[in-house]
């Protein structure tokens, strides 16, 4: 067993030895093996570099070949497309050239028939396509070019037969034709020629009729209806064929400019205007034919005597005062006529500014309106303005006559009607006014308006006021006469006791009917005459403010076509005068003329205060200064209560008085005359207790009935006014309150708590005055006590 365990073992060993061997020579043919692997290795490197090398330089050379190609492809690109524009245009203009000789042998046929339609489409198809064929067409072109001239002339003749046949649908139909033949203009002005006509047709006929029926009346021509007709016509005829004329003539594509391009449609802006230009100008030829005959009838009104408006005297002017009205009348219906035209026509032109905006895209044709399309500085409209300022010396020379008649020749008073305050003159004249105003402010004329106010204000201060001064002044006397000298005579003072008093003291025979004799008719129209003339200014405010247009675009493009903007309508607006500037203006002046009347209107009441006041109230205030004195005892004052004391005797004067103002003035003279009079009573009796000490001395029972009196004064004077007249009793009372201190010590006190804080109307000197009035009081040592209360009286 164990010999066949070694045999095992030897065989093994033997059997790993030979193996031993064969790995022997194989590693040694592996190593063999390598070797060569490696040298085709370094081969495959070398031949991999080298065709490295190669690569890269055939790459770099595409890469250039590619870059050069890269650079002329643009061109390239621009060659192929502009070859393919040449034959795209070659193909248009071949087509252009088929077409139009198409359009040419349809254009003969067309118009051998008389086919206007047809001939015009033709010739619009041509206009589209004549710039391409030009060159290369030109015979054809030139023949279309008659055709479309011809046809021009046709349709020129066909529209005039139709117009005077009245066939106004066919005429416009063959005014639409202008349109494709590139010729809108000829044909809105053909269209605008036809509405121009009718309107020359109805002023003549307007003329004829009123001349007719003039000389049947035997009355003047009433141009202002004349007038109303025209302009209505023209109203009437834009509201009637504007649309028409911008669907006629007008492209309303706007992104669509082909039609504009080939003249075949206009900018609506341009046919808008041109069509306002024309009416105008319509408007300005008959217009200036019916001024011109209205102007040879009223030569008499228009001539150089009216310019020196200082001399203006329509009696030694020959003029009647009735014709004159009625030529100021018409006149100022004329010019609202126009004023009114100009408001119409300047929001039309004020729309075309808006439609601007819209149209800017378009190609807006610069048309060259000729200067007589518009009319200039001697148009009918500046004629027109003109004449409203010569309106205002006529209106002058009739307010200045009619006036002067109301105060000198009509003022009348009724002796009969004692409710009858006012004469008058007060009537008539702000009648006069009113007309006259409502007649400038009609005429839309800002010039005429403030001329007429400079007018007014001379009439107003140096004729009215001065009449009324006259006439006051010329009254005085036989008013203080009828008065008497007692208040039993006030009493009895009547409207014919006044005549009676004017009766005796004039010799010759008068016309007493008028307020040159009577007092307070004369103060109390100098009052109403405030009254009014306040109501007037706010009259023409309100009406100048309602009526007036600011007409700025209409003076501003009335010249010519252009964009108006912000800064030339503020500098218009400045030339022209501003709405407010001239509401400030008017209000300015009357404020003035109001002022003035009311310093004259008080100053002659304080004259009738004066001339009532010396008959009843100053022998009252004379006798409390000179009899009265109030150092009583309690008894006497007791008796002087009963007795003596002046109030009764006041208040009765004061009610005669005002029974005299309430019946004889009107109530705001009335008031005022009353108001001041107790104003002055107060006064008076301060001065006479503060003023005369060895008359006045008061006892505390002298002070208590004083305070009395003074406070049933004050309250019958305040049942004599509307307002409370308490303020005018401020100092007599501190004078009371001073009057009834007691003694030394309550003066004392009240030095210290109450009079510092007293808002006193008393003076400090009148205070003292009133202190050493009082009997009742030791004044040595009233004396040292002031002297302690420095604080108080310094």
């Amino acid at each position: 067993m164990n010999d066949l365990i070694l045999d095992e073992e030897n065989a093994i060993d033997t059997s790993i030895l030979l193996n031993s061997n064969d790995y022997s020579n194989a590693k040694h043919e592996f190593n063999v093996s390598a070797s060569e692997i490696q040298n085709s290795l370094i081969s495959c490197k070398k031949e991999l570099l080298s065709m490295k090398n190669e690569v890269l330089i055939n790459l770099q050379n595409g890469l250039k070949s590619l870059s050069s190609s890269v650079e002329n492809l643009p061109s390239t690109i621009r060659e192929k497309r502009s070859s393919r524009l040449k034959l795209q245009t070659a193909i248009r203009i071949v087509n252009d050239i088929i077409s139009l000789r198409k359009c040419n042998q349809d254009f003969v046929f067309g118009l051998s028939r008389k086919d206007y339609d047809f001939c015009a489409n033709c010739i619009s198809e041509y206009l589209k396509i004549r710039s391409s064929c030009i060159n290369l067409e030109k015979k054809t072109c030139d023949e279309l070019d008659k055709g479309r001239e011809e046809l021009y002339l046709q349709l020129k003749e066909l529209i005039e037969e139709n117009l005077s046949a009245g066939d106004l649908e066919k005429a416009i139909h063959n005014v639409k034709l202008f349109v494709p033949m590139g010729m809108p203009e000829e044909g809105l002005e053909r269209y605008i020629k036809y509405i121009r006509g009718n309107i020359t047709d109805l002023c003549v006929s307007m003329y004829n009729e009123a001349l007719s029926n003039s000389k049947k009346t035997s009355e003047r021509v009433n141009y202002a209806d004349i007038f109303a007709g025209l302009f209505v016509s023209i109203i009437e005829c834009i509201n009637e064929h504007q649309e028409k004329i911008l669907e006629l003539f007008v492209n309303l594509d706007y992104e669509d400019l082909e039609a504009q391009d080939c003249k075949q449609a206009l900018d609506r802006n341009y046919v808008v205007w041109y069509f306002y230009t024309e009416l105008l100008r319509e408007v300005n030829t008959q217009g200036s034919i019916i001024v011109d005959k209205f102007e040879k009838d009223y030569h008499n009104y228009l001539d150089d005597r009216w310019t020196n408006i200082e001399n203006i005297n329509i009696i030694e002017m020959g003029v009647s005062h009735r014709e004159l009205d009625g030529f100021l009348e018409e006149t100022s219906q004329i010019c609202n006529l126009f004023y009114k035209f100009k408001v119409y026509m300047n929001d039309l032109i004020n729309s075309i500014k808006i439609i601007d905006s819209h149209t800017l895209a378009i190609k807006i044709q610069k048309p060259m309106v000729d200067k007589d399309q518009i009319p200039t500085e001697s148009n009918l409209f500046d004629r027109i303005d003109e004449m409203s300022i010569r309106y205002v010396s006529c209106e002058y020379g009739y307010i200045i006559y009619s006036i002067n008649h109301a105060l000198n020749e009509t003022d009348e008073i009724s002796w009969e009607d004692q409710d009858s305050l006012i004469s008058t003159l007060v009537e008539d004249i702000f009648f006069l006014l009113h007309k006259t105003i409502n007649r400038c402010i009609l005429i839309g004329n800002i010039r005429s308006l403030k001329l007429i106010i400079v007018h007014l204000n001379h009439i107003l201060l140096n004729v009215v006021k001065q009449k009324i001064v006259q006439n006051l002044q010329n009254s005085r006397a036989y008013y203080e006469i009828s008065l008497g000298n007692s208040n039993e005579s006030i009493s009895k003072f009547t409207l014919n006791r006044l005549l009676e008093a004017i009766e005796q003291n004039n010799d010759n025979y008068q016309n007493f009917s008028n307020s040159m004799y009577s007092w307070t008719h004369s103060i109390n129209n100098l009052q109403v005459c405030i009254e009014n003339m306040e109501i007037l200014s706010e009259t023409i405010v309100r009406d100048f403010g309602s009526t007036y247009h600011d007409l700025t675009y209409f003076d501003t493009c009335i010249n010519g076509i252009s964009r108006v903007n912000d800064a030339e309508l503020k500098a218009n607006g400045d030339i022209h005068g501003g709405k407010n500037l001239t509401i400030e203006y008017i209000s300015r002046t009357f404020e003035q003329i109001v002022s003035e009347f009311k310093v004259i209107h008080e100053y002659y009441s304080k004259i009738s205060l004066q001339i009532l006041s010396k008959i009843s109230i100053s022998p009252i205030l004379i006798q409390l200064h000179e009899e009265i004195s109030f150092e009583f005892s309690e008894s006497e004052s007791k008796d002087y209560s009963i007795n003596q004391s002046f109030i009764p005797s006041l208040t009765y004067s004061l009610k005669v008085i005002d029974e005299h103002l309430r019946n004889f003035y009107n109530s705001q003279s009335s008031e005022f005359i009353i108001s001041l009079m107790i104003e002055r009573i107060v006064q008076k009796i301060e001065h006479i207790i503060i003023n005369y000490p060895e008359k006045k001395r008061f006892t505390i029972y002298g002070a208590l009935v004083f305070e009395n009196d003074v406070r049933n004064l004050l309250s019958f004077t305040n049942s004599l006014v509307s307002i409370s007249v308490r303020h005018k009793f401020l100092r007599l009372l501190e004078i009371c309150d001073i009057l009834n201190v007691t003694s030394l010590e309550e003066l004392s006190d009240l030095l210290i708590t109450d009079f510092p804080s007293r808002n006193w109307h008393l003076t400090k000197s009148d205070i003292l005055k009133t202190l050493f009035l009082k009997q009742d009081i030791d004044h040595e040592k009233l004396k040292e006590m002031i002297k302690g209360s420095s604080h108080f009286f310094n």
